[in-house]
C-alpha cells in the first residue's frame, strides 16, 4: 500500500486572508454613480478629440470590502480500465471533489476574486505482468485568480492553478500533475489605436517519475502615428525534462515599421532575431539568426512620352542577414547582403516590362568574401481568358535574358523563354453541388553560356467538389496532380498527389458530423552524371507521404432519448510534432499519432453522467482504455 500525502496550494490563502481583513477597510476616492457601461478613465470622452466635463464625484470613497461569495461544485465517482499492447492492464476507482469560489471587492468591474479547492483520491491495480497488486493515493488541487479593471483599458489578471491529469477525460498517457502560473497585462491609451499586451506563463508537469518544465514569454507593442505604423514582438519559451536532461530554448524578436506618405510611396522595414536552443547531456547546439529587409514601392505619375497603361512602378529591396551555428568552435557564421531595384510597366492589357538588377556580398568563414552583380529584363505576356468549347482557356507566355557576374566564376548569359496554358471548366450538377476542373502545362528552355540547356515539362490537373445544403452544411473536397521532368547535365522527375477534404455539415436536427482531411504523397528522382566513370546515377527514394486528419460525429439523442447525447472523435497525424517543446503551453507531454474516442453523455437535473471508450498510439504504443463516471453538481 503506498498512500501520497496530499498537498495544498499555499496561493489560496492570499484570497481567504483578503476576506477575512477587508470588513472595516474603506478608501478616500470617488464612487461613481450608475453607468451604462464600467468606467475606463477619470475623464470622459464624447468625441475623437472633443474632451467634456469628467464625472462627478458621490458617496463616500471605495469600499474595500468582498462581496458575498457564490460558490459551486461538483462530487464526481470514476473508473477506468487501461490496457497496453504487451499485455498490461491497470484499473482505478477515482473519487473526485471540487468546490469553486468567486465574489469581487467593491464592483464587479474592479476587481474579481476567483479561488477553487479539489480532492483526488485513487485506488488502482494492475494484472500479474505489472508486478504490482495495487495501491492508494490522492492528491489536492486548487486554483486562485484576480482581475483587476477586467473592463478597463488596462486590465491586469494573475492565475495560478494547481490540476491533476485523473480529473479530467479519460487519458491515455500516465497521470501526472500540472502546476501552472499565468500573468497578463494589458494597456491601451485613452485615445488612438495603440495597444501594449505582457503575458508570462509558467507550467510544470509531474508525473512522480520525471517533470516537464516549461517558461513562456510573449510581450507586444502596436503603435500609430501620422503616416508611420510600428509592431513589436518578443517570445521566448524554455522547455526542460529531467528524464532524458533534454532543453530547447526558443527566442524571437520583431519589429517593423511601415510608412506610407502619400498613396503612391511605401516603405517598410521589418528587423528579426531568432535564436534557437537544443541542449541536454550532449553539447548544446542551435543556430542564431539575425535580419533586417526594407521593402520599398513608388508609383508616379505616368509622363506623356511614356506609352502604355498607367505609369511605372519602381521597386527596390535591400536585405542583410547573418546566420550563426551555436556549438562549432572558431564559426563566425555566414552574413550575406543583397539589394535589388526594378521597374514594372504595363505596356498594354496583356503585356508587362519588367527590368531589375541585384548586387550580393556573401561572407563565409572557409571562403573570401564572394560579389555577384546582375541583371534582368522579363517580357510577359497574359491575356484575359477566352470561352472555348465551354472551357476558359487561359495562355500565358514570358521571354527573359539575363546577365550575372560573381567573383571567382566566369560571366553568365543567360536567356529562356516560358509557355504556358490551361482550361477549366464549372458543371453545376444540381442547385447544391458543384464540381470545377483545371488542367495545366507549361514548359520551358533556359540557355546558359558555357552549360548545356535546361529544358522542363510539366503538367497539373486539379478537381475541386463544393457543396452547400439548405440547412447550412458545407462540403468542400479537392484533389490535385502535378508531375514535372527537368533535362539538362542533371535530370529530375517530381510527382505530387494532394488531397483535400472538410466538411461541416448538419445530417438532421439533432445529428452532425464534420472532417478535416489532409493526405500528400510526393516523390523525387533525380539522375547525374558520375564525373569519374561518366555512367549516370539514379536516385529514387521511393513515395514520401503525410497525412493528418480529424472527424467528429455528434448525436443529440440517441436511440430517441432526450439528453443522451452519442459523440464519435477521431484524429491522426503522420508526422506530430512536439508542440510543448516549440512552446505551446497547453500541450500534453506525450506526443499522440492516432486516436478514436467514443463517448456517451447523459444528464438528468445535476446528475451527468459518462460511458466512453478510447484507444490511441502514444509514443509509438497503442493503449485503449474505458471510463464510467457519474458526477454531481451543487
Amino acid at each position: 500500500m503506498h498512500t501520497r500525502r496530499p498537498r495544498g496550494p499555499l496561493f489560496l490563502l492570499a484570497p481567504l486572508t483578503l476576506a477575512l481583513l477587508s470588513s472595516g477597510v474603506f478608501g478616500a476616492a470617488f464612487q461613481p454613480g450608475v453607468e451604462p457601461d464600467p468606467p475606463t478613465g477619470d475623464v470622459a470622452v464624447a468625441a475623437a478629440t472633443t474632451p467634456v466635463a469628467a464625472e462627478p464625484l458621490r458617496g463616500n470613497g471605495i469600499v474595500w470590502r468582498v462581496a458575498p461569495w457564490r460558490w459551486g461544485g461538483t462530487l464526481a465517482l470514476d473508473y477506468r480500465a487501461l490496457r497496453m499492447e504487451d499485455g498490461q492492464s491497470n484499473q482505478q476507482l477515482l473519487l473526485m471533489s471540487n468546490v469553486d469560489f468567486i465574489s469581487y471587492v467593491w464592483q464587479p468591474w474592479f476587481i474579481q476574486l476567483r479561488g477553487g479547492l479539489g480532492l483526488v483520491a485513487s485506488r488502482a491495480s494492475a494484472n500479474a505482468q505489472s508486478g504490482i497488486d495495487g495501491n492508494t493515493s490522492s492528491s489536492w488541487t486548487g486554483r486562485a485568480g484576480i482581475s483587476v479593471f477586467p473592463a478597463s483599458r488596462f486590465p491586469f489578471e494573475l492565475r495560478a492553478d494547481v490540476s491533476d491529469s485523473r480529473s479530467g477525460g479519460l487519458t491515455l498517457a500516465g497521470d501526472y500533475r500540472t502546476q501552472r502560473v499565468s500573468l497578463t497585462q494589458s494597456y491601451r491609451p485613452l485615445l488612438g489605436s495603440d495597444s501594449y499586451q505582457l503575458q508570462i506563463d509558467h507550467s510544470v508537469l509531474d508525473s512522480g517519475i520525471a517533470t516537464d518544465k516549461l517558461t513562456t514569454l510573449g510581450a507586444t507593442a502596436v503603435l500609430d502615428f501620422d503616416e508611420h505604423a510600428v509592431d513589436l514582438g518578443l517570445n521566448h519559451s524554455d522547455n526542460h525534462r529531467s528524464d532524458t536532461q533534454e532543453r530547447t530554448r526558443l527566442s524571437s524578436l520583431n519589429a517593423r515599421h511601415s510608412y506610407l506618405a502619400e498613396a503612391d510611396l511605401r516603405l517598410e522595414t521589418i528587423a528579426s532575431w531568432n535564436d534557437v536552443r537544443v541542449g541536454g547531456l550532449a553539447p548544446e547546439v542551435g543556430s542564431e539568426v539575425l535580419q533586417l529587409s526594407t521593402f520599398a514601392s513608388w508609383s508616379p505619375q505616368s509622363p506623356g512620352w511614356l506609352p502604355g497603361i498607367g505609369g511605372p512602378q519602381f521597386v527596390g529591396t535591400l536585405r542583410w542577414i547573418e546566420s550563426k551555428t551555436i556549438g562549432e568552435q572558431g564559426n563566425p557564421g555566414v552574413q550575406a547582403f543583397n539589394g535589388s531595384l526594378g521597374v514594372n510597366h504595363q505596356l498594354a492589357a496583356a503585356w508587362r516590362l519588367t527590368l531589375s538588377g541585384t548586387l550580393s556580398h556573401v561572407q563565409t568563414p572557409s571562403q573570401s568574401a564572394r560579389k555577384g552583380l546582375g541583371t534582368q529584363a522579363v517580357l510577359s505576356w497574359s491575356p484575359m481568358s477566352t470561352q472555348l468549347l465551354g472551357w476558359r482557356y487561359s495562355p500565358s507566355a514570358s521571354a527573359n535574358v539575363g546577365f550575372n557576374k560573381s567573383t571567382g566564376q566566369e560571366d553568365r548569359q543567360v536567356a529562356g523563354v516560358q509557355l504556358s496554358h490551361g482550361v477549366s471548366r464549372d458543371y453545376k450538377l444540381n442547385e447544391a453541388n458543384l464540381l470545377a476542373l483545371t488542367l495545366t502545362q507549361s514548359a520551358g528552355v533556359l540557355e546558359e553560356s558555357g552549360a548545356d540547356s535546361a529544358r522542363a515539362l510539366a503538367h497539373g490537373a486539379s478537381l475541386s467538389w463544393q457543396r452547400t445544403a439548405e440547412s447550412g452544411g458545407q462540403v468542400f473536397g479537392g484533389l490535385s496532380l502535378s508531375d514535372s521532368h527537368t533535362e539538362s547535365e542533371t535530370s529530375g522527375h517530381f510527382q505530387l498527389v494532394n488531397l483535400q477534404l472538410s466538411s461541416r455539415n448538419p445530417l438532421s436536427r439533432f445529428a452532425s458530423w464534420s472532417a478535416y482531411v489532409t493526405f500528400q504523397a510526393s516523390r523525387n528522382r533525380s539522375s547525374e552524371v558520375d564525373v569519374f566513370s561518366g555512367q549516370r546515377l539514379e536516385t529514387d527514394p521511393g513515395w514520401q507521404r503525410f497525412y493528418s486528419a480529424s472527424v467528429s460525429y455528434d448525436q443529440q439523442r440517441v436511440f430517441g432519448i432526450p439528453r443522451l447525447r452519442g459523440s464519435v472523435l477521431f484524429s491522426a497525424n503522420s508526422q506530430p510534432l512536439d508542440r510543448r517543446a516549440l512552446g505551446d503551453i497547453e500541450a500534453p507531454r506525450e506526443r499522440i499519432t492516432e486516436s478514436i474516442e467514443g463517448r456517451l453523455d447523459y444528464a438528468v437535473g445535476r446528475l451527468e453522467t459518462r460511458f466512453s471508450a478510447r484507444a490511441a498510439r502514444v509514443e509509438g504504443r497503442v493503449v485503449s482504455g474505458i471510463q464510467a463516471r457519474a458526477q454531481r453538481r451543487f
